[in-house]
């Protein structure tokens, strides 16, 4: 070899080394990055069941791919050991998928027998899971495919595997296995697959797997004369039938229910929405006739009641201010002040000399003086009244009550019920917006009697339950007003509506200021005016929302449910997937759709 060809030899190793390196990586190169969409999905292409001997290494290899099997290349793949592997490793923590949307990592076993679980996560999709046992002894895997003989959907929420040795399927009572060589871990899915690792090298293995509704098993399937070998991944199709079973729906259950109004609110609940809403729904000082905006609230509220106390409109002829009828005048409507001349309008008639003309001249600066004053506690006053008539308006349109179904023994198969309804769950905000959740008892709210329906037979079918049409008498207003009252004023930490603006408005204050600014009134008419305005407008709002309890209402609902989990004698001791469905109606001829879900749990 001459001379200077030496010197060139690491030259040209180092080059062919890159190159080589370079093509290697090409090799895994994804080419083109996909983004992965609703529906995409791993699928194994290594077995999802690995039983390795100590020191084995192995690779785990999956395939990402869209909905339609179109392959997604160029996605990270998170992988992660889930329980304890001992010294067993994996050789990495992220991945990227190829162009064939496929990717790789090696798994090492350590030298000591453990199972455990090796996760991969992709950016969209569910993670997939390989179940690995490390052992020193001949053994295999088995993983379950299940399938569903009936028509339609399979309505199973879980399902759970069994593997015994030489067991022969007709042997077994679907309800109760005997004890298992192996139980599964659980599945909730047919695409899912239960698997058993390790498992010994044998031809005569058996898998059972119980499917479950709320924990009672109604459908079944078995297959026997399983071979397993060594290192190996065994495939076992199971085939669910139904299985035929009647349950025992008797005693006392309690329910937890939600309803939805559909929105169409009752009539008195929406009657005590827009009272509360009053003090929100004007936000123009200057007045606006396109938009129906007259002062700004809660201001313009408030200083409608001040007002009152010196002077009345809306008046018909011949009338004085104590006879005023004010028939078009609504509680907190101020509109006639920029809409007439209350110096010479007929249709207003002064308590005193100037008791209206002076409100001409000092209704602006009066809703201005409140307004700064409700300000200094609640910085944004209509955003909070704004939640909390929306708090009341979701405590029926989203209602929430515990009750009782006590379910008589059944007697030739046939078996009656009572329902009754017995506490109300409400999510109510406090001036900061923080939510709070209170409970209490309907009694408390003042219906006088618990709502119940009359005795109804109930219809249980298998597993199947059925509540007929039955009905509650209940006062929607009441429950208005009592959450307004006893619930929502508390937490805001007044025990009335009066007591509430009373600590809000300075009265004495707004008084020397529209003395001073505008005159006419002294500031103790101002100050007199605003006091009795104050609490008239808390009465009115308390009262308003307490007058609402002649609107007597009718809530009726009928119901199906799954019965579950039950006792040795066949008792379901729970009751899910409860729908309802049915309506309400009040004595003003409102009615409207109510629909909703429910669980129970047997007492």
């Amino acid at each position: 070899m001459l001379p200077f060809m030496r010197s060139y030899i690491p030259l040209l190793l180092a080059t062919s080394l890159l190159a080589s390196l370079l093509l290697a990586g090409c090799s895994d190169d994804p080419g083109t990055t996909t983004m992965p969409t609703d529906g995409a999905r791993l699928v194994a292409v290594s077995d999802l069941t690995q039983a390795l001997r100590f020191d084995d290494r192995t690779d785990l290899t999956v395939r990402y791919e869209q909905a339609d099997g179109t392959v997604v290349s160029g996605a990270s793949l998170d992988w992660e050991i889930d329980g304890f592997a001992g010294d067993s490793m994996i050789e990495a923590r992220q991945t990227q998928t190829d162009g064939a949307g496929m990717s790789t990592i090696g798994l090492t076993a350590g030298a000591a027998p453990v199972s455990f679980t090796v996760r991969v996560t992709p950016p969209v999709g569910d993670a997939l899971e390989f179940q690995i046992a490390v052992t020193d002894e001949d053994s295999g895997s088995i993983r379950v495919d299940i399938g569903y003989t009936g028509s339609g959907a399979a309505p199973f929420d879980t399902y759970e595997a069994f593997l015994f040795d030489g067991t022969p399927c007709s042997s077994f009572d679907p309800a109760s296995l005997p004890t298992a060589l192996i139980a599964a871990t659980p599945v909730t899915r047919l695409s899912q697959s239960p698997g058993f690792v390790p498992v010994a090298v044998g031809s005569n293995y058996t898998v059972a797997v119980q499917a479950k509704e709320a924990g009672t098993v109604t459908g079944f399937g078995c297959t026997a004369g399983i071979a397993v070998t060594n290192a190996a991944e065994t495939r076992v199709g199971v085939a669910i039938e139904d299985i035929e079973i009647q349950l025992i729906v008797e005693g006392i259950y309690e329910l937890e229910n939600s309803f939805d109004f559909a929105e169409g609110l009752p009539g008195s609940v929406r009657k005590g929405v827009d009272l509360i809403d009053e003090l929100t729904d004007d936000a123009n000082i200057d007045g606006n006739e396109a938009t129906m905006d007259y002062g700004q609230d809660p201001g313009a509220f408030l200083v409608d009641f001040a007002m009152r106390e010196t002077c009345a409109w809306e008046c018909r002829s011949g009338e004085d201010y104590d006879t005023c009828s004010e028939d078009n005048h609504r509680q907190g409507d101020i509109s006639a002040l920029y809409l007439q001349n209350f110096s010479s309008w007929d249709g207003a008639e002064s308590r005193f000399f100037s008791g209206c003309a002076a409100w001409e001249t000092a209704a602006i600066p009066a809703q201005n003086l409140i307004n700064n004053q409700v300000a200094m506690v609640l910085p944004d006053s209509v955003t909070t009244w704004s939640v909390i008539a929306g708090d009341l308006a979701r405590a029926i349109n989203q209602a929430r009550f515990s009750s009782r179904l006590t379910v008589d023994q059944p007697s030739d198969g046939a078996a009656t019920f009572i329902h009754e309804l017995l506490d109300m769950k409400v999510t109510i905000h406090d001036l900061d917006g923080v939510a709070h959740e209170r409970s209490f008892d309907v009694l408390a709210a003042g219906l006088g009697s618990r709502p119940r329906s009359s005795e109804i037979m109930i219809i249980v079918d298998g597993n199947r339950v059925e509540l007929p049409m039955h009905g509650f008498d209940l006062d929607f207003g009441v429950l208005v007003r009592y959450i307004y009252v006893n619930e929502i004023l508390p937490l805001l930490g007044y025990t009335s509506s009066a007591d509430m603006l009373a600590d809000w408005i300075d009265c004495d204050s707004v008084g020397a200021s529209l003395a001073s600014s505008v005159g006419i009134l002294s500031a103790m008419q101002y100050a007199d005016a605003c006091r009795t305005g104050l609490t008239t407008a808390g009465t009115f709002l308390d009262v308003g929302v307490d007058g609402l309890i002649g609107a007597e209402g009718v809530l009726t609902l009928q119901g199906t449910a799954t019965a579950g989990n039950p006792l040795p004698d066949g008792t379901a001791t729970t009751l899910t997937s409860g729908i309802w469905m049915g309506g309400w109606g009040e004595a003003s001829g409102e009615s409207g759709d109510v629909g909703g879900t429910f669980t129970g749990m047997r007492l």
